[in-house]
């Protein structure tokens, strides 16, 4: 049968054929159609959807239809496959569910934690920062994690790092050393005397010492200035 002559229902059905093309579009005539008959069926889809890229389809159609709720994401967010909770965290970020993202900063796949680390860095709540360290310190050797939390912290990588810095098994990990000095760096970057001071005092050990030094030295030189003009108290020094 010709999709584009199919009814809402019949749509909402094809998000479940196991052909891409099918599902794709089927997803984009629900889209261009703006038929809001068909919510209690993808809201039922992204419940039950038998294939986890049907409720994927689901999801994001009642997005696009301006319908997805947050029992809708809150679903998903538990959703047994993967793909889906990443996504769901996605859709998430913008309604203010962040003590349902915050856990997912523990999900047992890589690419869950990748977008939740990114997520976190938009919730403007100290729990996201407790996330953070955890996803920080899990998967310290993963670069394309580790972007992800740098993005996330900006404005608070001082404090992300003297988190870091106290746990001496995270700095006694030689897969550490990469994330310590991408933190310093953005400290020594932004150039503030008490936040580089917060984090010379809390690397206790010469190797942490070390990263955070040659980190902070880094980014102050981008920005044209050196620890010597640093303003670091005679302890940090």
């Amino acid at each position: 049968p010709r999709l584009g002559s199919a009814s809402g229902a019949e749509l909402v059905a094809t998000l479940e054929n196991p052909n891409s093309w099918w599902r794709e579009t089927a997803q984009r005539l629900l889209f261009e159609r703006q038929d809001k008959s068909v919510i209690a069926a993808l809201q039922t889809m992204v419940r039950q959807g038998k294939l986890p890229q049907a409720r994927l389809h689901a999801l994001w159609t009642l997005a696009g239809l301006g319908e997805l709720t947050k029992d809708d994401v809150l679903v998903a967010l538990k959703d047994s496959a993967a793909g889906v909770r990443e996504h769901a965290v996605k859709l998430a970020e913008p309604r203010a569910l962040t003590a349902a993202i915050l856990p997912l900063a523990r999900d047992a796949d890589a690419r869950v934690r990748f977008q939740v680390a990114f997520t976190l860095g938009e919730l403007n709540d100290q729990r996201a920062l407790d996330a953070l360290a955890y996803i920080a310190k899990r998967d310290a050797d993963d670069p394309w994690i580790r972007t992800a939390v740098l993005s996330s912290v900006p404005n608070d990588g001082d404090e992300l790092l003297a988190r870091l810095l106290t746990d001496k098994a995270f700095t006694g990990d030689p897969t550490s050393i990469d994330l310590i000095g991408e933190l310093a760096q953005i400290i020594g970057a932004r150039g503030k005397s008490e936040e580089m001071q917060r984090v010379f005092e809390q690397a206790t050990d010469i190797a942490s010492l070390c990263e955070v030094s040659l980190g902070v030295g880094e980014g102050l030189k981008r920005g044209g200035k050196s620890l010597r003009g640093a303003g670091l108290t005679a302890a940090a020094k």
